[in-house]
């Protein structure tokens, strides 16, 4: 059984409810009724889905079922649950009455989804002693030190150039600065790890020595991965989701890095080649609970993970746009939600179906798809342009904070 939420709401409206001079105690119970929270639960019997929705309706909720669910013509239903924080707590315990495995399952898996949506994680720290707050939204700055990556290869090949970007990343709104020595744009070939090793290593050590900010390793390679820790870096960026090499878990539980776990379909060189599935979300969904569970379970901290659904990384421009709206699924495990969308060729389709933009033309088609997935809960967005991210920022802090200074 897979369940997710379509839509969680990014705020309350606590301002308002203390301007009216309500008793501030009680603004975590009004908190819970002011939202309607889709939850979407795949593959139900419909015998055990009637049951859903006399529940939910008992308590002035609702449940959203096939058509022929109530008379049992079909063997499946998928399910939307409709209702309030409120609400969806008050179905968990009356669910704990029923005796039936789906039902006592949906429970158990009910209650923890709302944990982690109420309760996620907001603060990480690194090895290195480095803070990362989740308290608003965050810019990861790229930066590329390779010949062929498909925006900015070949841009900052020399120590010199590489650290002088950082800084000016840095300088620009970043909060985090992403290094990545080999390409993994669609039909790249993996480099020796000696040659990955020489690209970004001493530009690690370099940075590290000169800025204040979490340093993040792109790399499928634990022997990367585990020297990058060593010269200071804090965040481990896999796409595979540390699944290309066997040795990325034991680097995670030794260095108590922060990792991101990424999803890829095949590898670079095949990943575009024709990728299917039967249903995005839930796949994904699916398989960051499997990464998870694997991980934890060989002694990885779940408090310092993150997901990053790839946008990209074996998906069509469909699969990325659907992957994009239901940004808020992936909010389901308490943990950050990383979104790397770009510059990425589906912006430029969009944009141009039958003869796509080039990514020099995408930052408009970028900025519009990171304000949205920002509104849906992602925790960090991945970009070439940290100023102009950081000047969408100032503006959706300004107009949520109603004030000119996004401090407030």
């Amino acid at each position: 059984m897979t369940l997710y939420p379509l839509w969680y709401p990014q705020e309350t409206i606590k301002d308002d409810i203390l301007r009216v001079g309500c008793d501030p105690r009680a603004v975590s119970i009004f908190s819970q009724k002011t939202h309607i929270i889709p939850i979407y639960i795949h593959s139900i019997k419909p015998a055990m889905a009637n049951i859903i929705k006399q529940e939910m309706l008992s308590l002035k909720g609702d449940a959203i079922v096939h058509e022929k669910s109530v008379s049992c013509e079909i063997e499946k239903t998928d399910v939307i649950l409709l209702g309030t924080m409120s609400v969806l707590r008050n179905f968990v315990q009356k669910l704990k009455i029923h005796p039936y495995p789906t039902l006592v399952s949906l429970n158990e898996k009910l209650e923890i989804l709302l944990n982690n949506l109420q309760r996620p994680i907001t603060t990480q720290t690194s090895p290195h002693g480095k803070t990362i707050s989740y308290t608003q939204p965050l810019i990861m700055g790229i930066l590329n030190i390779t010949p062929d990556s498909f925006f900015d290869g070949g841009r900052y090949l020399s120590v010199e150039d590489a650290i002088r970007r950082a800084e000016q990343m840095r300088e620009e709104g970043a909060d985090i600065i992403d290094i990545g020595g080999e390409s993994t744009r669609p039909g790249s070939d993996p480099i020796p790890v000696e040659e990955e090793l020489s690209r970004t290593i001493p530009i690690i050590q370099s940075l590290t020595k000169k800025l204040d900010i979490p340093i993040s390793i792109d790399t499928t390679k634990a022997l990367v991965a585990q020297r990058a820790v060593e010269a200071g870096a804090d965040i481990i960026n896999d796409i595979s989701g540390f699944t290309f090499d066997p040795a990325m878990t034991d680097v995670l539980v030794k260095t108590q890095a922060i990792g991101i776990i990424g999803h890829i379909k095949g590898t670079p060189k095949n990943m575009q080649v024709n990728p299917t599935y039967e249903n995005v979300i839930k796949e994904l969904v699916e398989y960051f609970e499997e990464r998870i569970l694997s991980l934890t379970k060989q002694g990885v901290k779940k408090e310092l993970l993150i997901v990053d659904p790839c946008i990209g990384f074996g998906k069509t421009a469909k699969h990325n746009l659907t992957i994009l709206k239901h940004t808020a699924a992936f909010r389901s495990f308490g943990l950050p939600v990383l979104v790397g969308a770009s510059r990425k060729s589906t912006l430029g389709k969009i944009l141009s179906p039958h003869n796509p933009l080039p990514p020099e033309e995408r930052l408009f088609s970028t900025l519009g798809a990171h304000m949205y997935t920002w509104l849906e809960g992602a925790a960090i967005v991945r970009v070439h342009d940290v100023r102009a991210h950081n000047d969408l920022r100032k503006t959706l802090l300004a107009i949520k904070n109603e004030s000119l200074s996004t401090d407030n």
